[in-house]
């Protein structure tokens, strides 16, 4: 067996590469049992931040795979950590034709990236809404689900040659939910391997699967110590660490925003104690 590791990523405006140096050491820290090549790719044809470049990178990845006569493709994006040296190997031991492993997802979605599997002819919603569901999922060592997210992903050569990865939708060019649908009515097994938890960067901070901050912001990562840089269809997006608001209205607009958030810069009262209200059976609201 021989694995490709395909790491997508970009070289910032000042020379910095984007992939976070947590997910460099994690990869190469990998205990494997057998070859495997780490590809990291640069290849931006479109702005940054413009879904295009996603598409585009996962496509030259499934060729790779399909050229080089790899057996398995596994994709881990720039700001994921593995959870520990044998993560990698746990997801290949995994019986199944694609296996996820669980992490946040980002853009305030607040959810975690599993979809529940219901049947064969459609995606489910995110385990995140399935609270019962997803507490006997962290149980188990595999669950089943129905996609979806490429954060962390294994793939194996035969879903690969039967499914190209294609955008997803007419105005979604990233391949994820649309690859999903698809693994799903052909009915390719996709498994989630809920013992590999991977840590996703955001607003500063790194995220555990199930929705807790692992790390206070790293504020030297940031501008003004405030704002983390983002992309957003292709346009620079300044996100807060402090409130969790965001502008894709530029810098200046985002400091001037910050001066007025009674969260970022709270008034000299606000310490004072806020009345907490109960209300009884009945509705009866009374103060304590």
């Amino acid at each position: 067996m021989e694995i490709l590791i395909f790491t997508p990523t970009w070289m910032r405006a000042d020379g910095v590469d984007a992939m976070r140096p947590e997910t460099r050491i994690s990869i190469e820290g990998q205990q494997i049992g057998c070859p495997w090549t780490w590809l990291v790719n640069y290849d931006n044809p479109y702005p940054i931040g413009d879904l295009r470049n996603v598409l585009h990178q996962y496509q030259q990845a499934q060729v790779a795979v399909l050229e080089r006569g790899s057996d398995v493709l596994i994709t881990i994006e720039h700001d994921h950590e593995l959870p520990d040296a044998g993560a990698l190997q746990r997801m290949i031991d995994t019986p199944g034709d694609v296996i996820y492993a669980p992490y946040w997802l980002r853009h305030d979605t607040r959810q975690i990236n599993l979809y529940q599997r219901s049947g064969w002819h459609a995606l489910g919603q995110s385990l995140t809404v399935y609270p019962d569901e997803l507490a006997e999922a962290r149980q188990a060592t595999t669950w089943p689900v129905s996609g979806a997210g490429f954060g962390c992903t294994l793939f194996r050569r035969p879903v690969l040659e039967a499914i190209p990865f294609e955008a997803s939708t007419a105005e979604n060019f990233s391949p994820d939910l649309g690859f999903a649908e698809h693994a799903l009515r052909r009915r390719y097994e996709s498994v989630a391997r809920m013992d590999v938890p991977v840590a996703h960067r955001w607003r500063g901070s790194w995220w555990d699967p199930w929705g807790h901050r692992l790390t206070d912001p790293d504020r030297s990562d940031l501008i003004d110590g405030q704002w983390q840089i983002d992309y957003w269809l292709g346009h620079e997006q300044y996100l807060c660490v402090q409130c969790q608001w965001d502008t894709l209205r530029g810098l200046e607009a985002a400091r001037a925003r910050a001066l007025n958030c009674a969260r970022c810069h709270p008034p000299i009262d606000a310490a004072e104690p806020s009345p907490i209200l109960v209300a009884d059976r009945w509705g009866r609201i009374s103060k304590s």
